[in-house]
């Protein structure tokens, strides 16, 4: 009985070093096509699938954050309020008391206290089924976190029925270092440093991925914040300074959609 458990822990032994020999023997194969192909390589994707990357940043400058989707919205009137409401969907509810004709639209912007603007549209707006407001644009100003927009002299009486249906474009904080800060950290949970850059070239890694997104970075003009982009270049500069390639990928690119860009933009 030992003698068989032997054969058998023994075979087991083999097989796992032969699969690590054939691995490791693959492994250096194509890192030695990798190196004789690579002035042959067509496009940025050809040479990033043939080439050994051996870290990823992955999604430390990517902001990757659908606002859009997250924000919900109040309807405050004479101080009542009638819960919160998601984007894009008809809400309704009653008036049950008389109002001052103003109409309070609260958005809740959530994992962020900065400051910016909120691009958004009333879609509609019915009062007892008569249309008081249609596909009217908005930009809100957001302090600290929170937007408020007073929609006045609408004709309220008490026991009417409101109705209302609002998009929201996009969310652009303003650009600050506390902005860039929170993107950088928010999926990897620390600063890249050029002394983690340092290290990972002395460990033997030759190539750097950066993920790197524009989203809620991007005015209503199409321009980019420049700390944004000031900080992508200082993370290039890192692996440049240490002979590292560095691919930079523009990932999850929602910023860069036609409706978040002016005409004046388009047409230019």
């Amino acid at each position: 009985m030992k003698k068989k458990i032997s054969i058998i822990v023994l075979l087991i032994l083999s097989i796992t070093f032969i699969t690590f020999f054939v691995i490791v023997k693959k492994t250096i194969t194509v890192n030695k096509n990798m190196l004789s192909e690579e002035n042959h390589m067509d496009s940025a994707w050809d040479f990033k699938q043939n080439l050994n990357i051996g870290w990823n940043l992955g999604m430390s400058l990517s902001a990757n954050i659908k606002y859009s989707q997250l924000i919900t919205y109040s309807v405050i009137i004479n101080d009542e309020k009638f819960g919160d409401f998601k984007p894009e969907l008809l809400n309704s509810f009653n008036v049950d008391n008389y109002t001052n004709d103003d109409l309070k639209i609260e958005f809740n912007i959530p994992y962020t206290n900065l400051d910016g603007i909120l691009y958004w549209s009333l879609d509609e707006l019915k009062i007892n089924n008569n249309i008081i407001c249609q596909k009217t644009k908005f930009e809100t100003k957001v302090n600290n976190g929170k937007a408020i927009e007073i929609i006045s002299n609408l004709d309220y009486k008490k026991n009417h029925k409101v109705e209302i249906r609002l998009t929201i474009s996009k969310l652009y904080e303003y650009d600050t270092i506390e902005k860039v800060d929170f993107y950088e950290t928010f999926w990897c949970h620390t600063k890249t440093t050029k002394e983690l850059i340092q290290t990972l070239r002395k460990r033997g890694v030759n190539a750097i991925r950066i993920s790197f997104d524009v989203y809620n970075h991007l005015n209503n003009k199409g321009i980019i914040d420049s700390l944004w982009l000031n900080r992508l270049k200082e993370i290039v500069d890192y692996c440049m300074d240490e002979n590292i390639y560095c691919l930079v990928d523009i990932v999850e690119t929602y910023g860069l959609y036609v409706d978040d860009i002016s005409n004046e933009i388009l047409d230019s």
